[in-house]
């Protein structure tokens, strides 16, 4: 706890202790806002980390290949798939389309097909488009893979989240820190209230 007493400088009463008082509370809530960011970071990396083996086990799993389109169909009778002139705009009709693919896996070809809600027109027989097929079940196949996509962002967050975190823990002390730590505990505040 800090006395209060004025000091007469300069012609100007000052008020010495309140501003030792504001100080002090002024770090302490630096230190606090630190310590919540430091434990957020922590909770990320630990989520980007289950993340990153989730899609690089996708990314290990699914291979690339060129296909060639031979037919789209309708999925089943009541299924239909629709051109684009058999769509209306604002109507809610879906497209059901089965897509039949052939591609060469290990000098072998391989037919499968995808089932999708795209329209005729998008996938053109005789065209030939990039999919993905599972390595160990070379007929099941897909459009695209989320893996690499997922990969890359996880691996840019966790890379920004631990250096955040180092500066937060080392560099905690210097001006700039401080200011940037405090405007990331202004914004979290402003977002709780909000």
């Amino acid at each position: 706890m800090y006395n209060i007493y004025m000091v007469k400088k300069g012609g100007a009463n000052i008020v010495k202790g309140l501003e030792n008082d504001n100080s002090d509370f002024i770090t302490k809530t630096l230190k606090y806002c630190n310590a919540f960011g430091v434990f957020s970071n922590f909770v990320i990396v630990f989520i980007c980390i289950i993340v990153i083996g989730i899609s690089w086990k996708s990314v290990r799993k699914y291979k690339e290949v060129e296909a060639k389109v031979i037919s789209v169909e309708n999925k089943s009778d009541n299924q239909k798939c629709l051109s684009k002139a058999e769509k209306t705009p604002g109507e809610k009709k879906i497209s059901y389309c089965v897509v039949n693919f052939e591609y060469v896996v290990n000098g072998q070809t391989i037919t499968s097909s995808i089932e999708t809600t795209i329209t005729k027109e998008q996938y053109v027989p005789g065209t030939t488009k990039t999919i993905y097929y599972n390595k160990n079940d070379i007929q099941d196949i897909k459009f695209i893979t989320i893996g690499k996509g997922v990969l890359l962002i996880s691996v840019s967050v966790l890379s920004l989240t631990v250096i955040a975190t180092i500066i937060r823990l080392f560099f905690a002390d210097n001006t700039l820190v401080k200011w940037w730590i405090g405007l990331q505990c202004a914004k979290t505040a402003v977002d709780i209230l909000d």
